[in-house]
């Protein structure tokens, strides 16, 4: 696919935020090889054109190329600013003061297919603005550390070596090849995913760090006491609602997707980016457990009112079967991971 080339983004701001997400993607693609890919071929990041939702890891003689396409990060702005719109999200937030943003967007409701648009609402005070851009950051640079997380896990090199196809797409619309069952591709996106919240702390450490700084960030962070517990628990939520906004476009298309349940995948990002985050900082569990509470409520909420939320999340007894989905699939990962470890970068333990 051909390289996009930023300089066509004719806003500079927007310009400005493909530029330090492709810096960061970059220095963490360089920190993994470093630490993991001594003797292998390179990682590198980029943008590439095209008009639909969707990111890759390319495999080839020359490096492991993590492609997204050029739409994921805008798309990402404009959801966002749609989410923090409505009240239910992030409350804390000042929603009735002076709006910096009061827009009404011809909005992307498809992100597999452009010529699906609705009308959302963007109305945003100062603080919503911030919180809307950061989670919007955060977001697409969860996506490229996924994708490096298929380097790493050893995804990109099992599915060359034993079906002779070189990319592992998010969303496709062909056939899967045959030896690479379905309940392998779910255990292999949870385990991108396990990579990506350990990665996901560099964003988040700067966060941490920048916070007496800049005065919206530290009002998005909340209550000093809570500040990284708060932090952790809007990053699962923000996820859960990119998931959302993806997986129900994939629905309605009939592709092909291995990734579970948004719900089931939101519990165990949950546990992933808990554990990456104990592994630097103290955390206040019990708080911890009340923000995710509280934030994926309000997630809930807020997508339901945009439509994006499946309506089979209120039905009786939903939870209890999502509860059951989320125990297999952790334990379909570790049998996974046994199986394919020949060609993983890291020891899972």
């Amino acid at each position: 696919m051909q390289e996009f080339d930023l300089g066509r983004l004719s806003d500079p701001s927007v310009r400005q935020e493909y530029e330090v997400l492709l810096r960061r993607a970059a220095a963490v693609a360089t920190s993994t090889m470093k630490a993991y890919g001594d003797g292998r071929l390179p990682i590198s990041c980029r943008f590439v054109e095209a008009d639909v939702f969707n990111a890759r890891v390319r495999r080839s003689e020359e490096c492991y190329a993590i492609e997204i396409n050029n739409s994921v990060p805008l798309l990402m702005m404009i959801l966002f600013g749609a989410l923090l719109s409505h009240e239910e999200m992030l409350p804390y937030l000042d929603h009735g003061g002076t709006l910096a943003t009061d827009e009404t967007l011809p909005a992307i409701a498809d992100p597999l297919d452009f010529g699906n648009r609705a009308t959302w609402q963007v109305a945003l005070t100062k603080e919503r603005s911030f919180a809307a851009l950061t989670l919007a950051d955060m977001c697409s640079f969860f996506i490229f550390c996924h994708e490096i997380g298929h380097v790493v896990a050893g995804h990109a090199d099992a599915l060359h070596e034993l079906e002779g196809e070189d990319e592992i797409a998010e969303l496709v619309s062909v056939a899967r090849p045959n030896k690479i069952t379905d309940e392998v591709r779910q255990a292999w996106e949870l385990d991108a995913d396990a990579v990506a919240a350990t990665l996901l702390m560099s964003f988040i450490e700067e966060l941490l760090h920048l916070r007496s700084s800049r005065a919206e960030l530290e009002v998005f962070l909340g209550e000093t006491e809570t500040a990284l517990p708060n932090l952790l628990a809007t990053v699962v939520a923000a996820l859960f609602a990119f998931f959302c906004y993806v997986t129900g476009a994939r629905d309605r298309l009939d592709l092909k997707s291995s990734h579970p349940h948004p719900l089931v995948r939101a519990h165990c990002l949950h546990d992933m980016i808990l554990a990456a985050a104990k592994s630097k900082w103290p955390i206040d569990r019990e708080a911890f457990e009340n923000c995710f509470d509280d934030r994926l409520d309000e997630a809930m909420r807020a997508l339901d009112q945009m439509s994006l939320l499946p309506g089979s999340v209120f039905e009786k007894g939903f939870a209890g079967q999502i509860a059951e989905e989320t125990a297999w699939q952790v334990q379909n990962q570790k049998d996974v991971r046994t199986e394919f470890s020949t060609w993983s970068w890291i020891n899972w333990g």
